[in-house]
């Protein structure tokens, strides 16, 4: 795997808030098999739900309809870079809140920069887009976090996806080990130097957010 940024950082920021997620939880859009999995450490029961069944999920299905899974099913939720290349997001939120027991937790991840090479993708959130998401349909926002903060990590991550994808660095081998290197090396520099420069104007530069959310009890 090549190393990039926006994962690294990313990771850092699910295993910050890997407590809020506990009991039987269901990971949405998994594609068979969290690989933040082993950063959920109060996890009892793990289910995984992908709409493509060559990913052998534990149940195959659309997150914007999901009537195979009873009501108040669940304690949590992780739903990992998916909810932008839903067409309809504001079901996925809402098939949520139904499988979600009350109290229980909502662990969201989104992009904010397109750079991401997918076929299938429909939105751009802001954190205050999200916010709005989740509270119009009775989630109560706990945390809402922006990942890879800063205009020298926004850039990594862009140099780095125009190289990996310009030079097709997944089919070439020895290319692929010195580019890993150098996105290492480049990478924490860009970390070092968005800590050094920080103030209003550097914080309108992030690559993801990340949100909590609980199922509130009202309605």
């Amino acid at each position: 795997m090549i190393y990039q940024i926006e994962r690294y950082l990313l990771e850092k920021s699910i295993a910050k808030h890997a407590h809020y997620l506990k009991g039987r939880m269901l990971d949405v859009g998994s594609s068979g098999k969290s690989r933040y999995l082993n950063l959920f450490k109060n996890i009892t029961d793990y289910v995984s739900l992908d709409y493509d069944s060559e990913f052998k999920p534990d149940i195959v299905s659309d997150a914007q309809s999901m009537p195979m899974i009873p009501n108040s099913s669940f304690d949590s939720i992780f739903c990992g870079l998916v909810l932008d290349d839903l067409p309809h997001p504001e079901k996925a939120i809402k098939e949520f809140n139904r499988v979600l027991r009350i109290d229980g937790n909502l662990m969201i991840t989104v992009p904010a920069l397109n750079i991401g090479a997918k076929d299938l993708n429909y939105w751009r959130f802001t954190p205050n887009g999200l916010r709005l998401l989740l509270e119009e349909n009775r989630f109560e926002v706990l945390e809402c976090e922006k990942v890879g903060l800063g205009v020298f990590s926004v850039t990594n991550q862009f140099f780095n996806r125009f190289i990996k994808i310009g030079l097709s660095l997944h089919k070439r081998k020895i290319l692929r080990r010195i580019f890993n290197s150098l996105f290492y090396v480049s990478g924490n520099l860009s970390i070092l130097l968005d800590k050094i420069f920080t103030g209003k104007t550097n914080n309108h530069f992030f690559i993801d957010i990340i949100v909590i959310a609980k199922k509130s009890n009202r309605g």
